[in-house]
């Protein structure tokens, strides 16, 4: 999920664990974009690096 965060940037967090990302950035196009760069996964659920890395290899079984 991506929150406001108090200061005026995103914060995308994991719906699968504790893992978060803040982003220095405002808009929330290019906060989701920066968080892919880093790994993170959106689909159904937000998903951290090391849970879409999990996610992917259990669908793929």
């Amino acid at each position: 999920m991506m929150i406001r965060s108090g200061n005026g940037v995103w914060e995308v967090r994991c719906d699968r664990c504790d893992h978060g990302l803040r982003t220095g950035i405002g808009d929330r196009t290019a906060a989701a974009r920066a968080a892919q760069i880093n790994g993170w996964a959106f689909t159904e659920l937000t998903l951290c690096p090391g849970c879409a890395t999990t996610a992917y290899h259990d669908a793929h079984r």
